[in-house]
């Protein structure tokens, strides 16, 4: 049997913060931090929605409490906001060392994965092809693979942890008939593949995992009516239903964004994109790959440095396009209207390229 671990990292000093630690559920409101994942949160029709998405929805209704959310698309500071306290809830799925469990609280598991295998369904035999399984940036979980394992006649396949690829690029690569293998999340998988007709799961590639919230450790009866609640949401239909909506192969959630209907289209906001590009003369492609660099067409992130929406524009910025070159009253509550964001992200990219 060949196990393999993700490359150790150095273990960087903690500061350590004395804090007060809250006997009693005084809060009103709940700060998360919620990583981008592809099956956790994504755009359907213009809304988003996922399944830690929806599951933080529930728990803002079951427990009366509002939920501040911010989606963070950088690994290295999620990461690194894991031992600062600031947020009651941040939702990441990380590697547990004997360095970093110790100054973590982790909630009840409130949902389980394993890592698989994924390739195009049509293999080449070809001698000279690259044989390696490539693995995306960050991936923390255990891969083990059989003595005897082989996959397309071809065994002892060597595998390797890319620095840079995420699982997305990695499917891109495997489409593009650059690389042959990759290993990913299951539930990842389940949401990429309906976009990659040619692509399919191959093998199991490792033991199943529990994934987990990190909770802050200073909120001692919040962290306990959320297990508490966690528990008891695990065994209800909802639950049960939340899992078929996006962990099944059969789930129309999924499905629907590779019909026909929307075989052409690059995201929901298409139209408004559009619209708005022929109004300030710029290439509406341009406009829609600049979105998907920046936040993955999702219209609520929080961007590192403070910026917001599709376009990810700085509040000053919006402030000057708005009271200076259209007239209009600006409020910071705008940029998070897609049509706005748009509307200003398009202005912007015509004053600089013309």
């Amino acid at each position: 049997m060949f196990w393999f671990f993700p490359p150790k990292e150095k273990p960087k000093p903690i500061e350590i913060k004395k804090e007060r630690v809250s006997f009693v559920d005084e809060k009103d409101t709940l700060n998360v931090l919620l990583f981008f994942h592809a099956s956790d949160v994504f755009i359907y029709r213009g809304t988003t929605i996922g399944f830690q998405y929806d599951l933080l929805k529930s728990l803002e209704k079951d427990l009366g409490k509002q939920v501040n959310l911010k989606i963070e698309d950088n690994y290295d500071i999620i990461y690194q906001e894991l031992f600062q306290n600031n947020y009651d809830i941040i939702v990441l799925d990380f590697a547990k060392t004997p360095y970093n469990l110790p100054f973590l609280t982790l909630s009840e598991p409130h949902s389980y994965s394993y890592p698989v295998i994924v390739s195009r369904k049509r293999m080449e035999t070809d001698s000279t092809r690259n044989d390696t399984i490539f693995v995306p940036a960050y991936f923390n979980h255990l891969v083990s693979l059989s003595d005897t394992f082989e996959i397309h006649n071809r065994k002892n396949l060597p595998i390797e942890y890319s620095k840079k690829h995420t699982s997305e690029e990695l499917f891109e690569r495997m489409e593009r008939d650059e690389i042959d293998y990759t290993i990913c999340d299951y539930n990842i998988a389940i949401t990429l593949l309906p976009f990659y007709s040619e692509l399919s799961i191959q093998a199991k590639a490792g033991p199943i995992y529990e994934r987990c919230w990190i909770l802050n450790k200073n909120n001692l009866h919040l962290n306990f009516r959320i297990n508490q609640w966690l528990n008891k949401k695990k065994n209800t239909k909802y639950y049960e239903n939340l899992n078929k909506k996006y962990f099944s192969q059969h789930s129309g959630y999924i499905k629907y964004s590779n019909s026909k209907s929307n075989k052409y289209r690059i995201s929901p906001y298409d139209a408004t994109i559009k619209a708005y590009a022929e109004r300030y003369e710029i290439d509406w492609r341009l406009a829609a790959s600049i979105i998907f660099q920046e936040c993955k067409f999702i219209p609520d992130l929080v961007g590192y440095g403070g910026s917001f929406g599709l376009m990810q524009m700085m509040p000053e910025t919006f402030s000057w396009l708005t009271n200076d070159r259209l007239g209009d009253r600006y409020s910071e509550g705008m940029l998070y209207n897609p049509e706005t964001n748009i509307k200003y992200g398009a202005l912007k990219l015509s004053l600089l390229y013309n």
